[in-house]
């Protein structure tokens, strides 16, 4: 429940803030670590990297052992380390855990609703059953469709955990093909890793090993393969702008930025430019989502409601008719 109202998310963010302004303040990193995990809570997460630390390993290494962090949280920090923005990076981690608690909330505030109409729409026109035919058919008339519903959710949440876990590509390529969901993942993880280019560029690292890193921070697989292949095309004497021009996933003004930034030599802010425009028009995708997901909830509620209504309203006109 916690990560489905986005709580979790919600502490990760503190933590990476926290982090941050002891990077800006000064204070040696194991320091930190230390703090962190003995204030308990999400530092708990850093207990390895506390641990790696203390026996001499490096910053970007000891993170990048770290399994309680999520692959985009190692690698993102763990290639910020070498650049010199570890701030940066750790304050763009925690707005991207911030902006994912906020989507949740918004989910599930523009869900909760309606769900509390399908639930209200099972059991308020069954109550007649109850006073007729007993608690175990009003249970049976309450628990029965309810049970249908909650088993289809399930089967369709393990079904796509399964089908990630097989094989990524293949799900996130069905996931890119979902009208609206489709755009919003879409966007968001081009800006992800757009800025994750952005950042280590900006650090000074090579755009071979940028890139690499921007591949594997993004949160899908389908787009990280789009960065593997500028990658790619870089070994084959591409430049980074004909390289992001011969890839179809990415917008035009995408690589309308990118191939001004490369001639004017402000790619760096060109990038920015470009992730934030993303970030926009994903969240815009992501309103008119949750909106969608709202009305279609409200909807299905509302059909249940009629339904039932319908039904009890039948079974009384029918029980009527044998009377007589």
């Amino acid at each position: 429940m916690r990560g489905l109202l986005g709580f979790d998310d919600v502490q990760r963010a503190a933590l990476w803030r926290r982090l941050s302004a002891m990077e800006r303040a000064g204070i040696p990193v194991q320091t930190s670590v230390s703090r962190l995990v003995e204030q308990g809570g999400e530092g708990r997460a850093l207990t390895s990297v506390q641990a790696d630390l203390a026996e001499g390993l490096g910053m970007g290494d000891a993170f990048a052992r770290a399994e309680a962090l999520s692959p985009i949280e190692r690698r993102l920090i763990g290639a910020a380390t070498k650049g010199g923005r570890l701030p940066e990076v750790l304050d763009d981690l925690a707005d991207h855990f911030e902006d994912r608690a906020a989507v949740k909330r918004a989910l599930v505030g523009g869900l909760a609703y309606p769900v509390f109409l399908m639930h209200a729409a099972v059991f308020f026109p069954s109550l007649p059953v109850l006073v007729t035919d007993g608690l175990l058919a009003f249970l049976a008339a309450v628990l029965i469709p309810l049970v249908v519903v909650y088993a289809v959710v399930a089967a369709a949440v393990l079904g796509w955990r399964a089908l990630r876990a097989a094989d990524p590509l293949a799900a996130d390529r069905r996931l890119l093909a979902l009208p609206v969901v489709g755009a919003v993942v879409h966007k968001r993880a081009l800006a992800t890793s757009l800025n994750v280019l952005r950042l280590l560029h900006a650090s000074g690292v090579p755009a071979f090993e940028a890139l690499e890193a921007a591949a594997a921070a993004c949160p899908n697989a389908v787009i990280g393969r789009a960065f593997d292949r500028v990658r790619e095309g870089l070994g084959e004497g591409l430049s980074m702008a004909q390289a992001f021009a011969a890839e179809p996933l990415f917008p035009a003004e995408v690589v309308d930025l990118v191939t001004t930034g490369e001639t004017s030599g402000q790619l760096d802010d060109l990038l920015a430019r470009a992730t934030r425009r993303l970030e926009d028009e994903a969240k815009m995708a992501r309103r008119a989502l949750i909106v969608a997901a709202g009305l279609a909830a409200f909807f299905v509620a509302a059909g249940m409601v009629a339904w039932k209504v319908f039904s009890f309203w039948a079974g009384y006109l029918d029980a009527i008719k044998r009377a007589f």
